[in-house]
């Protein structure tokens, strides 16, 4: 089993080696040059018992609050040359860093403040787009001040931006790492936005998709237990941190897939070079709506990028059966695969796994139960993921996640980072909910509705270009309580309600909005963390989200087929017969 699982770990280790292009290096003391042997003299950090967003701003004259010495450079003699110079302590061998980075194919940009200068304003801007931040404990007047204030706002910029993976290192010459971190995990946790999201685990602090370590440089002395890094040997211990970040299957298979995207990016755009630029206009020049070109430009770029995913010639980046093995092998570790109280082995799992359903339905008489008796009946191709979680309401807890993502290109309340000022346009797969009257005097307005959900079916092309009160036709929907086709996210709810939404032309409900007389659009607007539309008789929505172009128009085009049905009045015999209900007799 220990080989077998080497491969989930190898294709996560691997597929983070293929991502990480970038690290930013903040420290005071980074030198460019060869520094032969460090200095084992410590420096004092200077730790005060209020928090960092309580601390008084130091005084320009304020002297460092340490015991520290300042060395004194030797005055070289007439005539010759300095000796080479040790590192002071604390100091960073930044050429040795940087080289081990580039060894890996990892740019790494070094940041090296200076007194007085804003820190905090630069730094973040320098890590808004690196895949790993370095920071040292002590950046101004042998305080963590500094260090605590640049690691807060990076992690309150990426919670603004509805978060993203971020390593973050603190790498330092002082002793007690559990100390600083326990030290830098109080000062995250006193921030309002950050309160709840993180746990101290060790010398690591870590939060959803968020993982901060503190590690050791080569030169401090003390706490002899704790492993100390070289500037060489950074990168490699970063790489094997952020492999923490993807420990699952698809996070895996994404950076794998992001890597490819950022590999051929470049080519791609290459690809649409500028003598392009007149078939692209000719093209728009000849649409009704010229303004759909930029959709069908979109849709462009996106095969190609698709394409550069689908032809990734390194096939370590695909999902294979000895990844799929490795990886029943090592959630088998700590977990048990049961189903309604039928448990099947790993070796089970790992059939249906990797050879679909056929295999699933093989399981019928393979389970056991809890006291290793024969289970009746097979795992079925239903609620199957229940298998894969603790429990069965946490596996359905994620499965409706996993649908929003495959039906949503964008959400108000979910994943989508939405640029700041961006606004929804009413167009076909835009999912509504009805605000519902404010008071007793509005809900007459309200009645001729019916429903609380709301899915618009007006065509692209009939959503742009409009002038005055313009007729949506809408498939209207409620809260599920049986079957259902769609899951929307709505704010300070579940992960997830389930709706049914109708397929039928006798459920088509149409209201009136007024365009937005500059976008020539219908466009919401910006309430708090909503974004509510407003129909022509004052009526308010809450958007929910866009379902995905293909998906949309996909049910916009099943519409259309129940609309074209033909009432045809056939023999009931050969309806029933097509109907399977009725079969040719076989010979005797």
């Amino acid at each position: 089993m220990a080989q077998a699982a080497n491969a989930f770990q190898d294709y996560r280790l691997s597929g983070v080696r293929r991502f990480l292009q970038t690290a930013v290096v903040i420290d005071n003391e980074a030198e460019m040059r060869a520094v032969p042997a460090p200095s084992t003299e410590p420096k004092v950090a200077v730790r005060k018992p209020a928090g960092v967003l309580k601390q008084e701003p130091a005084s320009a004259a304020a002297q460092p609050e340490s015991d520290e010495v300042p060395a004194v450079e030797p005055v070289p003699e007439a005539g010759k040359q300095n000796a080479p110079l040790h590192s002071a302590a604390g100091s960073l061998n930044a050429k040795l860093l940087t080289d081990a980075f580039s060894e890996r194919e990892i740019i790494c940009g070094l940041y090296r403040p200076e007194p007085g200068e804003n820190m905090v304003s630069l730094a973040t801007n320098a890590a808004k787009h690196a895949d790993v931040v370095v920071v040292d404990w002590l950046l101004e007047n042998n305080s963590s001040v500094k260090a605590v204030e640049i690691i807060i706002a990076i992690l309150k910029d990426d919670i603004s931006g509805n978060g993203r993976l971020r390593l973050l290192s603190v790498y330092t010459s002082q002793n007690g790492v559990s100390v600083i971190a326990k030290e830098l995990f109080d000062q995250i946790v006193a921030v309002p936005e950050l309160a709840d999201k993180f746990t101290l685990s060790g010398v690591a602090i870590v939060g959803a998709n968020v993982r901060i370590c503190v590690l050791s440089k080569p030169q401090s002395i003390g706490d002899d237990d704790v492993e100390k890094v070289s500037e060489q040997d950074l990168p490699e211990r970063l790489l094997k941190e952020f492999v923490h970040l993807s420990a699952g299957l698809l996070t895996s298979f994404a950076l794998h897939s992001i890597s490819a995207v950022r590999r051929s990016a470049h080519h791609v755009v290459a690809v649409f070079g500028e003598e392009l630029d007149g078939a692209y206009l000719a093209h728009r020049s000849t649409l009704v709506d010229p303004d759909e070109a930029v959709e069908f430009a979109i849709n462009l770029l996106l095969g190609e990028l698709q394409n550069a995913i689908a032809v990734d010639e390194r096939l370590d980046g695909q999902i294979g059966s000895d990844v799929l093995n490795s990886w029943v092998d090592v959630k088998s570790v700590s977990h048990k695969f049961v189903k309604g109280g039928a448990e099947a082995s790993p070796e089970i799992v790992k059939e249906f796994v990797v050879g679909g359903f056929a295999k699933l339905k093989a399981t019928k008489d393979k389970l056991t139960k809890a006291d290793g008796t024969a289970a009746e009946g097979g795992l079925g191709g239903h609620n199957v993921g229940e298998v894969f979680y603790a429990s069965a309401a946490d596996a359905w807890q994620r499965q409706i996640e996993f649908a929003r993502l495959s039906a949503f290109k964008r959400e108000a309340y979910g994943r989508t980072r939405l640029p700041q000022g961006w606004l929804p346009t009413l167009t076909l797969g835009s999912v509504l909910k009805v605000r519902g009257p404010k008071n007793e005097a509005e809900k007459p307005n309200y009645d001729d509705l019916g429903a609380n959900y709301l899915v618009c079916m007006q065509p692209r092309c009939d959503s742009v270009r409009l002038a005055g009160a313009t007729g949506f036709p809408f498939q209207t929907g409620e809260a599920a309580t049986k079957e259902f086709n769609l899951v929307v996210k709505e704010r300070d709810l579940s992960a997830g309600t389930p709706l049914i939404i109708s397929g039928k032309p006798g459920s088509t409900q149409v209201v009136k909005f007024e365009a937005d007389p500059d976008a020539k659009s219908v466009r919401a607007k910006k309430d708090g963390d909503d974004f509510i539309f407003t129909d022509s008789k004052g009526r308010e929505y809450f958007w929910l989200g866009d379902i995905k172009d293909m998906k949309a128009q996909h049910d916009a085009s099943a519409l259309a087929a129940s609309v074209h049905r033909v009432g045809l009045v056939e023999l009931e015999f050969l309806r029933l017969a097509a109907a399977k209900e009725i079969k040719v007799p076989q010979a005797k």
